[in-house]
């Protein structure tokens, strides 16, 4: 009964921070305006504008990975995501 109570909290948080980063992306889109997206680790795609989503956008692998990029937001920090995959750039030539 413990674990089903621990997946169900670990559940719970995972969507609580999926939520957050749908509004915060959602937030972002309205001062962007442009046609790229972000797609969540939930599979989620929030496009960063009004407009139907162009086929560039970004992946993020993880809540943490947005959090690193959130907390620390430099090249180093973007590069170091991108080498260990936790962001992806999708789509474009």
């Amino acid at each position: 009964m413990i674990d089903s109570r621990a997946d169900h909290g670990a559940r719970a948080e995972l969507d609580r921070k999926s939520r957050a980063a749908q509004r915060l992306f959602e937030h972002v889109g309205t001062l962007l305006e442009s046609d790229l997206y972000v797609r969540l680790w939930t599979g989620a795609v929030i496009p960063l504008g009004a407009a139907a989503p162009g086929p560039v956008g970004i992946s993020i692998a993880s809540p943490n990975a947005l959090s690193s990029l959130i907390r620390r937001p430099t090249l180093g920090t973007l590069l170091e995501l991108l080498i260990h995959g936790a962001i992806d750039i999708e789509g474009g030539s």
